[in-house]
């Protein structure tokens, strides 16, 4: 499992796609949260200890439609198991190598600040630094806690409240950290311009020109690859952008 591991974050590498770790302590609803923002039917999402025993990855998109994928961890505890020491190492392996990662908190537990305290002293043995907080089960709690001390976003997995506030403060933060940009740009209508820029880039929209002989299209992509991209199609124009959402 190691080595295939090894590969995968390789690969990941290789595509240069976004990796974000979701971890929490078990039975926080870690699985549940990938399926809302992946729609990946095929994740278990069991009410039970350590539903998920192995890491599994996940694709997803950011609302620009960035790439990005999402790793299912082995939850945390307070007592493991000797026989789980590998799969909490995998988790491990997967928070120190991955460019953001959502704590998941059961909010609606009884326990939930020691639950959350043993997950928050892993990271800091870790030196994590970018971590987006999230207090799940919403739908079970009586009164609106203040999460104003935490920074942390109160959703429902079940009834999807504030999944759509996540999905925009994890694409914030993947852009910043990752380097992504925002784009307007200019591309001729025939030729291959077009097919060519999707290979690079992730285009959010496209729309054509007045005169129908261009499209003007918003994307995001790295510096370097809006550099290369226009050193090869000079013909393609960089435009104003008017909208970062």
């Amino acid at each position: 499992l190691k080595t295939q591991r090894h590969y995968l974050r390789q690969n990941t590498r290789r595509k240069q796609c976004p990796m974000i770790a979701v971890i929490g302590y078990t039975n926080a609803g870690k699985s549940t949260l990938i399926h809302q923002l992946t729609e990946d039917r095929r994740i278990s999402s069991e009410d039970r200890f350590f539903a998920t025993l192995d890491v599994t990855v996940h694709h997803g998109q950011l609302p620009c439609r960035l790439d990005v994928l999402y790793a299912d961890t082995v939850g945390f505890f307070s007592d493991l198991p000797m026989g789980l020491m590998p799969c909490f190492e995998a988790t491990m392996e997967e928070i120190a190598c991955s460019d953001l990662v959502l704590h998941v908190v059961d909010r609606s537990h009884e326990s939930w600040l020691s639950q959350r305290l043993i997950v928050v002293n892993n990271l800091n043995k870790l030196n994590v630094e970018h971590v987006i907080e999230v207090w799940n089960k919403s739908d079970k709690l009586n009164e609106i806690p203040d999460s104003t001390a935490s920074q942390a976003l109160l959703i429902s997995c079940l009834n999807g409240e504030g999944i759509d506030e996540l999905k925009m403060q994890i694409e914030r933060k993947i852009l910043n950290l990752c380097n992504f940009h925002h784009v307007s740009l200019e591309v001729p209508i025939t030729g291959d311009y077009i097919n060519q820029l999707y290979n690079v880039a992730a285009v959010k929209q496209a729309v054509p020109s007045e005169d129908g002989q261009k499209m003007l299209i918003s994307a995001v992509l790295r510096p370097y690859q809006l550099k290369s991209f226009l050193k090869n199609y000079d013909c393609v124009k960089v435009l104003p952008v008017k909208d970062k959402e």
